[in-house]
């Protein structure tokens, strides 16, 4: 996720307080990984765009999935 959405205040506090409690409680599933696209990184294929990232352990290599606009992207 992008770092703004951890400062863009939506809903209030009460809800802001929620959701992060709620990525606390992600983080201790054994097959949630959450990282943080930082400020200083610049402009992402993220920004515009979802994407996921398929891990299949050490049988095949991952594989990142792009949804862009009017394009999907492996």
């Amino acid at each position: 996720m992008d770092e703004a959405v951890l400062h863009r205040v939506v809903g209030g506090p009460a809800v802001m307080s929620a959701q992060l409690r709620h990525l606390v409680n992600m983080t201790e599933l054994p097959n949630a990984t959450i990282q943080v696209i930082p400020y200083d990184a610049g402009a992402h294929p993220a920004l515009e765009s979802t994407f996921y990232i398929l891990d299949f352990g050490e049988a095949v290599p991952s594989v990142i999935y792009v949804k862009a606009r009017g394009l999907d992207l492996f």
